[in-house]
């Protein structure tokens, strides 16, 4: 029920607004600070924006979006955010001049559940994941492929890594590695055991590959491929980057 905010050290907690019954009723999706000290927080409830100078934290000011039914959202690090509806839209949000595009639909009526930003062959895509299946949206083309079908395992997470051309997925068959050739897949297995699976996936700088299952065990795949695990104390880790 709150969110703990780190920078230069210091530590800084707020809590979220909460009905009924005490409790919060929506989900947080997505969290990224396009100015500094501004903390935006995207959720199936829509678009709140937490202020570091005035310690306030309440609901965004663009009434065109800020009560929308999120289902996914990404930040490209620049000015504009992606955001993903439950009404199967794709809309592309300034966040500095509040300037609204919407993209196509999204394919087949799908919910994407993540998106991310790759760049392949000097084309710059939007990579979005439904349930079971990726698509890639060409910017420049503003045109739709499926990238990949994960044949009714559930896609988890998603991790680009632009420099290679490469994307990480992570599925309930396992780690998907797949890269711009027609012909570029392969699927790495980790150790594991029960119905364990990974669910959150990022890289760092080293290209590393850090992943979770949720249930205190976190994975680090190395540019060399050794495998390393780190068990923690408590239940439900996700990575976030």
């Amino acid at each position: 029920n709150n969110i703990k905010y780190f920078r230069s050290g210091k530590k800084q907690i707020f809590r979220l607004p909460r009905h009924h019954g005490n409790r919060v009723q929506y989900q947080f999706l997505y969290f990224c600070e396009p100015v500094k000290g501004n903390v935006w927080l995207i959720s199936t409830d829509g678009i709140a924006v937490w202020k570091e100078q005035t310690q306030t934290f309440r609901r965004y000011k663009d009434p065109r979006v800020n009560r929308l039914r999120y289902t996914a959202a990404f930040f490209n690090g620049k000015q504009t955010i992606y955001l993903a509806t439950r009404d199967h839209e794709l809309i592309a949000y300034n966040i500095l001049t509040s300037a609204m595009h919407k993209l196509p639909p999204l394919p087949e009526d799908i919910i994407a559940g993540q998106i991310r930003q790759s760049s392949v062959n000097g084309h710059n895509y939007l990579i979005i994941a439904s349930r079971t299946k990726l698509y890639a949206y060409d910017l420049r083309r503003k045109t739709y492929r499926q990238w990949y079908d994960a044949q009714g395992a559930r896609v988890r997470g998603l991790c680009p890594a632009d420099s290679l051309s490469l994307l990480w997925l992570a599925t309930g068959k396992g780690l998907v590695k797949l890269s711009a050739s027609p012909s570029g897949l392969s699927y790495i297995y980790l150790p594991q055991s029960g119905n364990r699976f990974v669910n959150s996936i990022i890289a760092d700088s080293s290209r590393n590959i850090w992943m979770s299952d949720g249930s205190n065990t976190i994975w680090r795949r190395t540019s060399s491929g050794s495998i390393q695990i780190f068990r923690l104390p408590g239940k439900n880790t996700i990575c976030h980057s």
